[in-house]
């Protein structure tokens, strides 16, 4: 399960369609309608309903993490293939040279990955079970 994580808008600079321009309309510092425009000028506008609150709330998808990882592949001289990931580069390089002392090459490729968490925050492992 993925969790869609949300913040609120300010500015309509911030908000990143294709196609589409976006307006926000204020009264003071309180965002009152969102507008949004096609190419050819058809528009829907979005306004706020009766709360208790009286204000309007734009939601954007907060930026996704990422991390970087090391991808080691030992490729020995009798065929075999071995792969490992680490969390940094020199974890990758030890364990590289250590499995290819005697014979065999290694390769180590930085790899970004979405760091993924569940609603309580907490990052969700990509174990594969």
């Amino acid at each position: 399960m993925s969790v869609l994580k949300l913040r609120q808008v300010k500015d309509e600079n911030e908000i990143k369609l294709i196609g589409v321009s976006v307006e926000l309309q204020q009264i003071d510092t309180n965002i009152e309608a969102v507008v949004i425009r096609d190419i050819e000028g058809n528009y829907i506008r979005i306004v706020k309903g009766e709360s208790y609150s009286n204000t309007l709330k734009v939601l954007v998808e907060q930026p996704k993490e990422y991390k970087t990882y090391y991808s080691l592949v030992v490729k020995q001289d009798d065929g075999g293939i071995l792969g490992y990931e680490f969390d940094s580069e020199d974890e990758a390089k030890r364990k590289g040279e250590s499995l290819t002392n005697y014979s065999g090459t290694y390769e180590i490729t930085p790899v970004q990955k979405e760091v993924k968490k569940d609603l309580q925050n907490k990052v969700i492992d990509d174990i594969q079970f």
